[in-house]
């Protein structure tokens, strides 16, 4: 998050960032049902490449028997993928061959799969500029980019925050003038 802060991701692809830290909690999958249906949002899942990454997005993406959506929501794999790899370091794991059922499941290829099964690769082995460039490749790739309204939608709101600027200085002007005035205070005010 401080990175995405830093680079001001959010901000240049009009994004709204959550993170479940892990696997996602019912009341996550409520809101991101409601939201990205009511707003026509599509949700981006980040994720390591490992098991657990690609099961996070198979809970995301899949009615599971905690939680069945309601909506039908655009969901887009942001997360590393066995083509994202090249160049980065992985970690030794040891996973059962009977995990090789649940990778299946959650959208892994015959070639994921294999590597899966010993090795893993964290979305932090990149380095950060690397990281942002990857991200903003996956976005572009997706269509994802700053959301500028036409012409009309900019001027009607220019013209009501003119407005709102404009009542703002007579409201400030009116507090000023009664700032200096006391005012009696009635003798009776506890009671009334």
């Amino acid at each position: 998050m401080p990175l995405f802060e830093q680079v001001k991701l959010a901000e240049r692809y009009d994004l709204g960032i959550m993170s479940t830290k892990g696997m996602s909690v019912t009341a996550a999958r409520e809101m991101l049902d409601t939201l990205c249906s009511d707003h026509a949002v599509k949700l981006l899942v980040l994720h390591d490449f490992d098991k657990t990454g690609l099961s996070i997005f198979s809970t995301l993406v899949n009615d599971t028997w905690r939680y069945q959506y309601a909506n039908k929501i655009e969901v887009i794999d942001l997360g590393m993928r066995l083509d994202d790899i090249a160049g980065l370091e992985s970690e030794r794991v040891n996973l059962p061959e009977r995990a090789a059922d649940n990778l299946h499941s959650s959208g892994a290829t015959e070639a994921e799969v294999e590597f899966l099964l010993t090795r893993r690769v964290e979305l932090n082995a990149f380095a950060s500029d690397k990281f942002i460039e990857w991200i903003e490749a996956k976005l572009v790739l997706h269509g994802i980019k700053k959301l500028i309204p036409d012409d009309a939608t900019l001027a009607q709101a220019y013209r009501r925050i003119r407005q709102q600027a404009a009542v703002q200085e007579i409201i400030d002007a009116a507090l000023a003038d009664l700032q200096d005035d006391d005012g009696d205070v009635p003798d009776t005010l506890e009671q009334q």
